[in-house]
């Protein structure tokens, strides 16, 4: 039987990541914006939950916020809520005043 091809027989249609977390070799958990499910390793975006809250006000949405304690947890994002997060390109600071040395 050399040189024939393996094939990974799974149990849940063929999926791997899938077969892994119903045998709890891996975990799933939720994108704390849009809270969809993802595997751990599919969730490389990282913020407090306040930010999260803030963003969800600034869109309209209906926000109740926890206890203080509960506010600056770090949670985990998606790829695609993390741009939500990311610096705009052309906002960046410029300085307010010019700096001293530059007037020589």
């Amino acid at each position: 039987m050399a040189g024939t091809d393996e094939k990974k027989i799974t149990r849940r249609g063929g999926n791997v990541d899938e077969d892994k977390v119903f045998q709890g070799l891996q975990k799933k958990q939720k994108c704390k914006l849009c809270e969809q499910d993802f595997l751990l390793e599919k969730l490389p975006g990282a913020i407090s939950y306040k930010s999260v809250l803030k963003l969800r006000e600034s869109w309209g949405l209906d926000v109740h916020y926890p206890a203080p304690a509960l506010l600056y947890q770090r949670v985990q994002l998606c790829v695609f809520c993390s741009q939500f997060f990311e610096p705009k390109l052309g906002e960046e600071k410029s300085p307010s005043s010019p700096s001293k040395a530059s007037h020589k």
